[in-house]
């Protein structure tokens, strides 16, 4: 693996570590630099292999802001951020049926088995 290659690895794992509560667990828990070099193709810089990644998993590569919900199922993950806590927990309830249960973070299995988590970023 050249050097440049392993630079760009070594971002997309420091991303989904620093990112790791946004969505990005899934990309720091289970693939590996050979996964990770597949996904990043042909890109150049470290901001450019994180997005095409970010893009294969649906999630930010900028580190989001606010409160966040994340949505699990069987059709995969879904991760919103919002500007205000409000607004969030009125999307977390929409998800799970039923409203946040502490201030800072929530996680339930809605009706429709759906895992609905909310935090603050």
């Amino acid at each position: 693996m050249k050097h440049s290659t392993s630079r760009l690895i070594t971002a997309v794992k420091d991303h989904a570590s620093a990112c790791y509560s946004q969505g990005w667990d899934e990309v720091a828990e289970t693939l590996d630099d050979y996964e990770i070099l597949e996904l990043i193709g042909n890109a150049r810089t470290p901001d450019g292999a994180i997005r095409k990644v970010a893009e294969h998993f649906g999630l930010s590569a900028k580190p989001l802001t606010g409160w966040i919900v994340i949505t699990r199922d069987v059709d995969g993950k879904s991760v919103k951020s919002f500007k205000t806590r409000e607004d969030a927990a009125e999307h977390y309830d929409d998800m799970a049926g039923r409203p946040p249960n502490d201030d800072f973070f929530s996680s339930t299995v809605s009706d429709f088995g759906t895992v609905v988590t909310f935090q603050s970023a």
